[in-house]
C-alpha cells in the first residue's frame, strides 16, 4: 500500500495499542480509524501493524500469527517494545453464544447479534473471567481466576460512553455505518448486518448436525425464547 501521502509520526507519538486475533477484526478495527499513518520501521520487531488516529489517538492495531494466549502475549510484549508510549491496550473481538446480561436497573436483557459487548470490574473480578482456569466440583465447574482490572481511566471512560448512549443515543450507530460503507468500499462485502432471522440461539443440549458455522439445517424448534430481539 503506498504511503507516500500519508502521515508519517514517531514510534512515541502512539499511546493505544489494539490486538485483534481474526482478520476479520482487524479489517473492522482499521475501518474505524479517522485517519490511516505512514507504517514505521520496526527493528527486531516481526509483528506487522497498522497505525493511524482515531478521534485524538493514535492508534497501533496488530493480529497475532496465531490464536491462543502465548501468541497474543508475544504481539503485546513486542508492541509495548516498538512504540514505548502505549498507555492502554485493547482486546477486542467477536464472540458468540452469550445468552444474557445484568441489565441496566436490575434484572437481565438478551444480547443480541451486533450488540457491543464491554467488560467492567464488579465485585471481586476484574471484569475479564478466565474460563480456561478452573476446578472441576461435585456441583459442577468453578472459575478461580480473572484478569486485574483496567486502568481507572478506561473505566470512567467507559461509564461516560454508556451514559451518552443512554441519554441521547451517542455516535455509535454513525461510527458502525461509516465503517461499513468503508469496508464495503474496500470490496469486503460480507460486512453487513444479516438481520433478526439469522441471529438464533439454540438449547444447550441440541446437537447441530455439523460443526460449520451456518445453522441453516438446524431444527429451529430447539431455539430458546423470543428470537425477535425485541
Amino acid at each position: 500500500m503506498d504511503d507516500s501521502n500519508r502521515i508519517r509520526l514517531t514510534p512515541d507519538a502512539y499511546t493505544v495499542g489494539w490486538v485483534c486475533v481474526l482478520g476479520s477484526e482487524q479489517d473492522a478495527a482499521r475501518a474505524l480509524l479517522d485517519e490511516e499513518h505512514a507504517r514505521l520501521p520496526t527493528p527486531h520487531d516481526d509483528t506487522a501493524y497498522i497505525v493511524g488516529r482515531m478521534g485524538k489517538h493514535n492508534v497501533v492495531i496488530a493480529r497475532p500469527i496465531g490464536q491462543g494466549k502465548a501468541n497474543a502475549a508475544d504481539v503485546a510484549v513486542n508492541m509495548t517494545r516498538s512504540f514505548p508510549q502505549i498507555r492502554f491496550g485493547l482486546m477486542v473481538g467477536v464472540g458468540g453464544g452469550a445468552t444474557t446480561s445484568p441489565g441496566p436497573y436490575g434484572g437481565t436483557r438478551d444480547i443480541r447479534l451486533g450488540d457491543v459487548v464491554v467488560s467492567k470490574p464488579q465485585g471481586k473480578h476484574g471484569g475479564i473471567v478466565q474460563y480456561d482456569t478452573g476446578k472441576k466440583y461435585p456441583e459442577g465447574y468453578r472459575i478461580i481466576s480473572h484478569l486485574n482490572k483496567p486502568k481507572s481511566a478506561l473505566i470512567a471512560a467507559a461509564n461516560m460512553l454508556r451514559s451518552n448512549h443512554n441519554c441521547n443515543g451517542g455516535n455509535m450507530k454513525k461510527y458502525v455505518q461509516d465503517a461499513i460503507s468503508r469496508l464495503q468500499g474496500w470490496g469486503l462485502e460480507y460486512f453487513y448486518f444479516p438481520g433478526r432471522e439469522h441471529d438464533l440461539l439454540f438449547r444447550p443440549e441440541y446437537p447441530h448436525p455439523d460443526e460449520g458455522e451456518d445453522c441453516s439445517t438446524c431444527d429451529r424448534t430447539q431455539t430458546l425464547g423470543d428470537q425477535s430481539g425485541d
